[in-house]
């Protein structure tokens, strides 16, 4: 196909682009959604299989995964009200999350009531308003830290280095969800 052509399907480049990162979220939640359907495993194994989804089609996908958290922030589909395919990855995580944590008789939270209320907030944003503060938080700990250390060994920060990329995430769940145990455990 030759690059006019391409415009008989899409109005514009930007119109191109949009389509290609919601077909690239579209994708990588894909990938992460059956990575844990069907498992029977207990909700800590299922939240590896999870973000061990994510890391594996990023290493897979290194270009559309830096089209989709690149500097382009721009080309994210539809408007910030609707749901996109990303809060469907984060709705999974917060699932396992929260069924990892249980149901504790009282969430203390963060100890910081506007930060419990913004991840109360957040938590609604993503179609989940009885999710725990403890379980949001670490929802977003888990998201930031392994897509700072994806990011990173793309961009082989870790090449020729002592540093194993999954046992940096493994520690990093590991922590979020010591996170969730209520303190004095």
């Amino acid at each position: 196909m030759s690059a006019p052509a391409v415009y008989r399907y899409f109005p514009s480049r930007d119109a191109l682009v949009a389509h290609l990162v919601t077909l690239s979220y579209q994708q990588l939640v894909a990938a992460m959604s059956q990575a844990v359907e069907g498992s029977r495993r207990a909700p800590r194994a299922r939240l590896r299989q999870l973000v061990a989804a994510y890391r594996d089609w990023a290493l897979r996908y290194r270009r559309r995964y830096g089209m989709l958290f690149g500097e382009q922030a721009g080309d994210l589909p539809g408007d910030a009200t609707e749901e996109t395919p990303l809060d469907q990855a984060m709705a999974l995580l917060i699932d396992l999350l929260t069924a990892v944590q249980g149901t504790p008789p009282t969430d203390g939270g963060s100890g910081d009531r506007t930060l419990d209320g913004q991840l109360r907030q957040w938590a609604r944003s993503q179609q989940r308003p009885d999710t725990p503060p403890r379980a949001a938080r670490a929802a977003i700990l888990i998201w930031s830290r392994v897509h700072g250390i994806v990011s990173l060994e793309l961009t082989g920060v870790f090449d020729n280095r002592p540093l194993e990329a999954q046992r940096l995430i493994d520690s990093e769940i590991d922590n979020a969800v010591r996170s969730l145990e209520p303190e004095g455990s």
